[in-house]
């Protein structure tokens, strides 16, 4: 990968890691003063990246209950509440960087046993 789209994309994730930093927003601010439940992820994991992209959230990677890394790729529709399955990661990964540009997500690093 060239220099410029690495700089591009680092410069990326670190402008929104401070966003999120200093622009919380709380669930109980959009929807009252309570907390709502929604329908869980089809598969329970940790360690996965998350990202927000054309008003839908996708879950990616992490590690499995068994503690496997795993290449799950998930998306989530608020509107309808609603997770579907999509194709998953070629290589699976945990605690790595996720951003969302002009359409395409992209995961940077990992770790993977």
């Amino acid at each position: 990968m060239n220099k410029t789209l690495s700089f591009i994309l680092l410069f990326i994730f670190i402008n929104s890691s401070v966003i999120a930093t200093f622009n919380p927003v709380l669930a109980s601010e959009t929807s009252g003063d309570y907390w709502n439940t929604k329908t869980p992820m089809k598969q329970a994991r940790h360690g996965l990246g998350v990202v927000a992209a054309d008003s839908k959230i996708y879950a990616i990677g992490g590690f499995a209950t068994d503690g496997n890394v795993v290449n799950t790729n998930e998306r989530y529709d608020p509107k309808f509440d609603t997770w579907v399955t999509l194709e998953p990661m070629l290589t699976p990964r945990a605690w790595f960087a996720i951003t969302a540009c002009q359409g395409k997500i992209y995961c940077m690093g990992r770790h993977n046993i």
